[in-house]
């Protein structure tokens, strides 16, 4: 296999693929407050990814509350955690559907 169809991992931690129901808060890229239901995309020990109909800049502070679980409501009774993280995005992308990748690096975290 020659060097140039070898793609380089620059992340630290495993990643877990996952689509688990989750409301994130913070401000927007101009500076007014929001709160937003998605799903994360995946999710590390040092942060996550999800996609926001919101448009926010990079270093912006948000919290994301979501439930370990594919299956179980965000709110409610559920199996699976219910987790709170507080964290900063080092990364937006604009997707042609209008829909905004977001990546969060986790800060803090606490089982709720």
């Amino acid at each position: 296999m020659d060097q140039s169809s070898v793609i380089s991992e620059r992340r630290t931690k495993a990643r877990l693929w996952c689509s688990y129901p989750a409301k994130v808060s913070g401000r927007d890229s101009s500076g007014k407050e929001f709160e937003e239901t998605t799903t994360l995309d995946n999710l590390s020990a040092s942060g996550v990814l999800l996609h926001l109909r919101t448009e926010i800049k990079p270093e912006a502070n948000l919290s994301v509350v979501f439930r370990a679980s594919k299956t179980a409501p965000l709110v409610g009774d559920g199996k699976g955690p219910l987790i709170a993280i507080e964290g900063r995005v080092i990364r937006t992308e604009k997707h042609l559907d209008g829909l905004f990748g977001v990546a969060v690096k986790i800060h803090t975290h606490r089982f709720l």
